[in-house]
C-alpha cells in the first residue's frame, strides 16, 4: 500500500500484559485441564490393578477403559493449550475423541463390534446395563461432541468458534447434571439412555468438570477477540432450564409410577433449582465482565485515536522542517516504497513519491544515472536501497535526468532509521545539487590551467603562509618541484630576507603583510643547483 507524506501514524505500544482477570478463564481451563486428566489416568491405573471400588464409585456402572484414556488424553491437551506450550495439542486430542467415540456409537447403531471396547483393557467388570468395556450411549455422545469442539477450535483454524466451544460445553454439561442428579435420586433413566447402557456416576462428576473447562474456553476466546457480550453467553443457562424440564418431567413420572418417594423428587428439585441459580448468577456476572471489557475498549479506542492524531500533528511539524532546508530529502520504507519527499527533493529529482515502486525500480523510476554516463545506477549501490539494508553509505557520482531533460548532478548520503528492537524501519536518503560546485570547480581548473602557462613564478599561500599552489613558473625560477614547495612556509622555503622581523611586519600591516611578501619573490634564494 503507498503511503503519502502525512498518512501514516507509528502503531502505539503493545498493550500491558493481561491482568489477573484477564488470566481467569486459561486458569480455570487449565486447573479443570488437570483435574479431568488426573481422573483418567487415576480409573487407567485403577483397571490395570482392579481396583474396583474407583471404577464403582457412587454406583454400580464402572467407568469404562476406554473412557478414562479420552479424559487423560483431553485433560492434558486442555491443561498444555491453557499454559501456552503447545497450541496443537487440543487439535490431536479432538481427533482422538471425535474418531474414538464416533466408531463406538457406530456399534451401538449397528449391533456389531468393531474391536475397540476391550482394544487395550479386559473388561472384568460390567454394570448390569452395559456392554463390557464399551462406555455407555451417552458418554460417547458427550465425547464427540468433545472432539468436534476441539477440532474447530483447534489452531489450524483461522478464526476461532467459542459459540461451538459453549454449545457443546451446554449439551455436555445438561447430560451431566441429569446423570448425577439420576444417581441421587436413584432413577436410572435420568444416567441410562437404553436398557443397556449407563453413564458411570465418576464419568458424570468428570463430565460436568470437562464442561467447565470448555465454557472457560469459549469465554477465553471470546475475550481475545471481542469487548462485547459474548452470542454464546445465554446458552449455558438455557441448556440447563432445558435440562431441568426434561429431567423434571422424567422424574415426575417416577414419582406417579413410585419408583422414587415424593421426599426425594423435592429435594432434587431444590438442588438442581440451586444449580441453575448459579449458572444465571454466573452468567450476570460474565455480562458484568463483558461490560466493562466494553467500557474499556471504548476508552482505549479514544487514547489510540488521541494519540494517533498527536502522531499526525508530529509528523506534519517534521515534513514542514524538512521542507524548509537546504538539501533534498527522500524517505522509502521497507521494500523500497517512497513514503517522503521534500519540496526540495522533489524540485531535484523532477517528481515526488511514486506510487507502487520497490527497491529494484527507484533508478529507474526517479532516472539515477552514473555522472558522465547513459548507465542506470545500480541498484545495490543506491544510497536509500543500502539504508534500507541497514548500511550508511556517501555517494557524488549520480545524476538526476529529470522528465524536463535536464540533468542535475548529485551528492547523496544515505542512512537507516531504526526502531526500538533494532530493525531498520525506514531509509532516509539527503542529497544536494552539486551543478554550482561543479561550475566553480570547472572555472578554478580553467584559472590555474592559464597560470601553468605563465613564465613568471606564481604561488599562493594561505593565512598561515604555508603553499597551497606552485606554477611551473616556481618551478624554473626557484628551482624547488611542486611536490617539494606544497604546504611549506613560503620565507622559510625561499629565506626570504626581510628589512625588519617578520613579527613586526605582520603586527604593523596584519591586512597587507601576506600581499608585501608575495610581491618581492627576488629576495627568495634560488635554489642551488643539484
Amino acid at each position: 500500500m503507498l503511503i503519502q507524506r502525512g498518512d501514516e501514524v507509528r502503531a502505539p505500544p503493545a498493550a500491558d500484559a493481561p491482568s489477573r482477570r484477564e488470566r481467569m478463564p486459561d486458569a480455570i481451563t487449565g486447573v479443570g485441564g488437570l483435574l479431568v486428566a488426573a481422573i483418567g489416568v487415576t480409573t487407567m491405573v485403577a483397571w490395570f490393578l482392579r481396583v474396583t471400588p474407583i471404577l464403582r464409585f457412587g454406583s454400580l456402572n464402572p467407568i469404562s477403559f476406554n473412557t478414562s484414556l479420552a479424559f487423560a488424553v483431553t485433560g492434558i491437551a486442555l491443561a498444555v493449550f491453557a499454559s501456552g506450550w503447545w497450541p496443537r495439542a487440543v487439535q490431536i486430542a479432538g481427533v482422538f475423541d471425535a474418531v474414538l467415540f464416533a466408531v463406538i456409537l457406530a456399534e451401538y447403531a449397528s449391533g456389531h463390534g468393531l474391536g475397540v471396547d476391550q482394544l487395550i483393557a479386559k473388561a472384568y467388570i460390567v454394570g448390569p446395563h452395559d456392554v463390557p468395556g464399551r462406555p455407555a450411549v451417552n458418554t460417547s455422545a458427550c465425547l464427540v461432541l468433545v472432539g468436534v469442539a476441539l477440532l474447530v477450535w483447534g489452531p489450524w483454524r483461522r478464526r476461532r468458534r467459542p459459540v461451538v466451544l459453549a454449545a457443546a460445553a451446554s449439551v455436555i454439561a445438561v447430560i451431566a447434571v441429569a446423570a448425577t442428579f439420576g444417581y441421587a435420586t436413584g432413577n436410572p433413566k435420568a444416567y441410562g439412555w437404553t436398557h443397556v447402557t449407563a453413564m458411570a456416576f465418576v464419568t458424570a462428576l468428570t463430565m460436568l468438570v470437562l464442561a467447565i473447562s470448555l465454557l472457560s474456553a469459549a469465554w477465553r476466546d471470546s475475550h481475545a477477540r471481542t469487548a462485547g457480550l459474548p452470542r454464546w453467553l445465554p446458552m449455558p443457562a438455557g441448556g440447563l432450564a432445558l435440562g431441568l424440564d426434561a429431567w423434571l418431567l422424567i422424574d415426575g413420572r417416577a414419582v406417579a409410577a413410585g419408583r422414587i418417594s415424593a421426599a426425594t423428587f423435592t429435594v432434587a428439585a431444590t438442588a438442581l433449582g440451586l444449580v441453575l441459580t448459579a449458572m444465571v448468577v454466573l452468567v450476570v456476572w460474565v455480562a458484568q465482565q463483558a461490560e466493562g471489557r466494553r467500557l474499556a475498549a471504548v476508552a482505549t479506542a479514544a487514547q489510540l485515536a488521541n494519540a494517533e492524531a498527536a502522531a499526525r500533528e508530529s509528523e506534519h511539524r517534521l515534513f514542514q522542517f524538512l521542507d524548509v532546508m537546504p538539501v533534498g530529502v527522500f524517505i522509502a520504507s521497507p521494500g523500497g516504497q517512497p513514503y517522503y519527499a521534500s519540496d526540495d527533493g522533489e524540485r531535484l529529482l523532477g517528481k515526488g513519491v511514486a506510487p507502487d515502486v520497490g527497491s529494484d525500480e527507484l533508478a529507474e523510476v526517479y532516472g539515477a544515472f552514473q555522472a558522465g554516463t547513459d548507465r542506470q545506477y545500480p541498484t545495490d549501490a543506491v544510497p536509500i536501497v543500502r539504508a534500507l539494508l541497514g548500511h550508511e553509505s556517501h555517494v557524488d557520482d549520480m545524476e538526476i535526468h529529470r522528465p524536463d531533460g535536464s540533468v542535475v548532478p548529485l551528492e547523496v548520503w544515505g542512512r537507516p532509521v531504526r526502531g526500538a528492537g533494532g530493525q531498520v524501519d525506514y531509509g532516509i536518503a539527503a542529497f544536494a545539487d552539486m551543478s554550482e560546485r561543479n561550475a566553480r570547480e570547472k572555472t578554478i581548473a580553467g584559472q590555474a590551467a592559464l597560470l601553468e602557462l605563465a613564465h613568471d613564478a606564481i604561488f599562493v599561500r594561505d593565512l598561515g603562509s604555508r603553499i597551497a599552489y606552485w606554477n611551473s613558473g616556481g618551478e624554473h625560477t626557484y628551482g624547488f618541484t611542486r611536490a617539494e614547495a606544497m604546504d611549506h612556509v613560503s620565507h622559510d622555503l625561499l629565506r626570504t630576507q626581510f628589512p625588519e622581523p617578520i613579527a613586526d611586519i605582520e603586527a604593523a600591516h596584519p591586512a597587507t603583510s601576506a600581499e608585501r611578501l608575495c610581491r618581492a619573490p627576488g629576495r627568495g634564494l634560488r635554489r642551488p643547483a643539484g
